[in-house]
């Protein structure tokens, strides 16, 4: 038989004589990666979507000493001279802060030595997400798939009711989780080393120390499959000097032209049009496979119920459409005790004719085919009878799971000529079972359309407006003439794309603002809140955090009188703040300090009164910051700079205060009122904008 691998379209290399263990749910995978993390001698790489240094990572018996991830490595890189550790962490949306930890590039560099290096990376297009779910250590065994090493993944293959590990480092506890990781070694290991060392050098423009050559002896590790080729798909955005590849989105095409016989996917999203219509053409050939799709029966949260689901429902009735031949089944796992709704399936996983095994980071989305980095790997087993026995045993693992089965079970009841969807249907009933997904209507075409930008498949290219519709020199004239203008445009435009990208984006994953509510809600509960807040203002201020950024979150934090407060009094301390720092370091050196850009900002406040205060507050000609220090350097009289900041900041704080609740409400709860309110809030902070901008000619 021919492989379908085929490097530099459809993967992006190939190796023969890999060992590969398929690992089904976090309890396996977390204690198999701390042993191996224990054996390394050289180099340890992470790269993930989120990464949690407190995270235990055995939970079930006797839990071992240097048990959380983050003092494991800390602990193993004390003890081993020539051990180096490598952390790569997206550079995550501040949406997602609450269900991550807190400061993890301050808790890596402060509190682990120095060769435990951790990076945030931030090296992608706007929108996208870096989605790999890599460890390799000594670039003799990695680990890639679905999993990351964070909170909210830990579970066993029974994904009991109350099950008292499954908690968050917290000691929270969250629904059953059920994902996949693959372990290789050799050659496809290295590869993987070097996948990450080329990311290190992108997000850092240094280097990644590379292990020294090791003979390691994986004999005693026991192997799913033994000496196995393997390719490495990968999924890279067009960035910089990074052309877009989309290997992993070619070999999902080819994976399901190659289907013969049956076709077995677990996934977390069904929306890409792209895999639809592949498999959409599959099943309606008179001698296509049968196709299994196992997925989450529904998603939580205001993104997965109005937006992936949405799609996910037309997807499913173009396939169930194509379906001439009965042979498609689609299912969500049920687990005694538990509501279907709180089960995650968040594997990526696709078994046709078991002959290939795939495994790894990509969801069945138009953002994992070409936005989010991404990375699979491809177990072949057309050439060893050796691999198809180990590609069939593991499809029929994760049958038996979802069915209460054993494997055994599985395989004989498919060997007596059973085909899956029988054998699933036979289980109907049972305590585990996997039940049909309902049929849904299908949405209007009008909001497909609008639910279709959650999902896109590609980069969105940022210089095509100015290109289509500016020459250079027509650029630059524009943008010299109406500065504050497209400043106030900028503001205007980060107040409706913070709540668009906490509804609407799914940033690779599930965004649930239940969730963020909760942790709102502790927040609020809380007596010493409004110190907090307003300290929060006052430190972000020196700290050159965006002021408008900050008024945005608070608006989405609070109710509108609080946070109304909340802005006004934080806005003025952190002015207050801004103005004794720039006392204390004088007009000489503030001046030094700011690039020649910021003189006309200077020139503007040395002109004294208030008047000068009010307008660069109200016209946004440079940073909250900048004028608190320059203010404070010349120095503006205090009374006049503190009147002039109050009045300046009132009609923008109340604007986007106002704007950003009722657009909150809008989308989970429109009405004529508060869209009239939401435009009103604007109508007056632009009003205002060009009444002071056209009556001192700013």
């Amino acid at each position: 038989m021919d492989s379908i691998l085929d490097p530099g379209r459809n993967c992006w290399k190939v190796f023969e004589d890999v060992n590969v263990s398929f690992l089904i749910d976090a309890e396996d995978y977390f204690r198999d990666l701390r042993r191996s993390l224990l054996d390394a001698g050289h180099t340890i790489y992470i790269a993930g979507w989120d990464i949690n240094s407190r995270i235990e990572l055995v939970r079930r018996g006797e839990k071992p000493g240097h048990n959380r991830l983050g003092p494991l490595l800390d602990h193993l890189v004390r003890e081993k001279s020539g051990l180096n550790v490598y952390i790569l962490d997206w550079d995550f949306s501040t949406i997602l802060q609450p269900q991550r930890e807190l400061l993890p590039l301050v808790k890596f560099r402060w509190q682990y030595h120095d060769r435990l290096r951790f990076q945030m990376d931030d090296k992608h297009p706007v929108g996208a997400s870096h989605h790999q779910k890599i460890v390799v250590i000594d670039d003799a065994v990695a680990y890639c798939g679905g999993m990351d090493l964070t909170a909210y993944r830990w579970d066993t293959r029974e994904h009991r009711k109350d099950d008292p590990g499954r908690t968050t480092p917290n000691g929270r506890p969250y629904n059953p989780y059920h994902d996949v990781q693959a372990r290789v070694d050799g050659r496809a290991a290295r590869a993987l080393g070097d996948l990450f060392r080329d990311r290190w050098t992108k997000a850092t423009t240094g280097s990644a120390a590379k292990p020294e050559a090791k003979k390691e002896s994986m004999e005693s590790r026991d192997w799913d499959c033994s000496s196995a080729r393997v390719g490495i798909a990968r999924t890279f955005p067009a960035y910089e000097d990074q052309p877009e590849i989309r290997e992993i989105e070619n070999l999902y095409l080819d994976l399901i032209q190659s289907a013969r016989q049956t076709i077995y996917i677990e996934n977390q999203y069904l929306t890409s049009e792209t895999f639809t219509e592949a498999l959409a053409q599959s099943l309606s050939r008179k001698d296509g496979p049968e196709v299994i799709v196992v997925l989450t029966k529904d998603y939580t949260g205001w993104l997965g119920e109005q937006a992936m689901k949405v799609l996910r429902t037309r997807a499913i009735s173009r396939l169930r459409a194509a379906d001439g031949y009965g042979r498609l089944g689609i299912y969500y796992p049920v687990i005694p005790g538990i509501e279907p709704e709180q089960f995650t399936v968040h594997s990526k996983v696709m078994v046709v004719d078991d002959l290939y095994a795939r495994v790894g980071s990509s969801n069945l989305s138009g953002r994992s085919m070409g936005l989010d980095t991404e990375c699979d790997l491809l177990v072949d087993g057309t050439s060893s009878s050796g691999t198809r026995e180990g590609v069939r045993f593991f499809k029929a693992r994760l049958l038996a799971e979802h069915l209460g089965m054993d494997p055994g079970q599985v395989l004989q009841a498919i060997d007596s000529g059973s085909t899956m969807k029988e054998l699933i249907e036979s289980r109907s009933g049972k305590k585990r079972a996997l039940v049909k997904l309902p049929e849904r209507d299908e949405p209007e075409p009008s909001a497909l359309k609008v639910l279709e930008l959650t999902d896109p498949d590609h980069a969105v290219n940022m210089n095509f407006l100015k290109e289509h519709f500016f020459g250079e020199e027509d650029r630059k004239t524009f943008i010299k003439r109406n500065k504050s203008l497209l400043g106030f445009l900028a503001i205007a435009g980060l107040a409706v794309l913070v709540p668009l990208l906490w509804f609407f984006t799914p940033l690779g994953e599930m965004i649930d603002p239940g969730e963020m509510e909760k942790w709102f809600s502790i927040l609020r509960e809380e007596p010493l809140t409004p110190l907090f807040v307003v300290l929060l203002y006052a430190f972000g201020g020196l700290l050159f955090v965006p002021l408008n950024l900050l008024i945005i979150s608070t608006a989405v934090a609070f109710p509108t009188i609080p946070a109304l407060a909340y802005v006004l009094t934080g806005s003025l301390l952190s002015s207050l703040a801004g103005y004794a720092v720039g006392r204390l370091l004088g007009k000489s050196f503030v001046r030094d300090f700011f690039p020649a850009k910021a003189e006309p900002l200077y020139q503007r406040l040395s002109q004294g009164g208030f008047v000068p205060v009010l307008l660069v507050r109200i016209i946004p000609v440079a940073p909250f910051t900048s004028i608190n220090l320059f203010a404070g350097a010349i120095p503006v009289r205090f009374r006049s700079y503190m009147l002039g900041t109050l009045l300046g900041i009132l009609p923008g704080g109340i604007s986007l205060v106002v704007f950003q609740r009722s657009l909150l409400k809008m989308i989970t709860d429109f009405d004529p009122v508060t869209l009239i309110l939401a435009l009103g809030a604007l109508a007056f902070f632009l009003g205002v904008f060009l009444f002071f901008r056209k009556r001192y000619h700013v």
